[in-house]
């Protein structure tokens, strides 16, 4: 789904601008962000934290302890669908994340996923600011 990759693109491109903390690995479930976040030094302005998922309320989960200010949803595919009865159930537990994005925040989607209208719709309920959105 490109979640490593964005992580790792993020990471190089923003540590040009500022102090910035990010895995160099891809610690992205209950085990692994809380090692990233223990591994954030004080003198960084930015976190950049994959968050994966296998099922239902993972994202929940590891989102509310990062409180993000920008969340990015790539795309809902069967990447994770061994524990899903369909992309339905996936794209809602991707949401998750938007529960927790902080008051002020702001959430990327990508505006070629099929799932773009209900993300969209759901970060619009939560009284996210700024909704950014990409596209091809």
């Amino acid at each position: 789904s490109g979640k490593t990759s964005l992580k790792e693109m993020l990471g190089q491109m923003m540590s040009k601008i500022c102090k910035i903390s990010y895995s160099k690995e891809s610690f992205n479930n209950k085990y692994g962000v809380p090692i990233s976040l223990f591994n954030i030094n004080k003198k960084d302005k930015i976190g950049i934290f994959e968050v994966g998922m296998d099922k239902k309320g993972e994202i929940d989960f590891l989102t509310k302890r990062i409180m993000p200010n920008v969340g990015v949803i790539t795309n809902i595919s069967y990447a994770h669908i061994k524990n899903f009865q369909n992309l339905k159930g996936i794209a809602n537990a991707k949401s998750e994340i938007i529960n927790n994005i902080s008051q002020h925040g702001s959430i990327i989607l990508n505006a070629d996923d099929n799932f773009f209208k209900f993300l969209k719709s759901k970060s619009k309920k939560k009284k996210i600011k700024n909704n950014f959105i990409w596209n091809k």
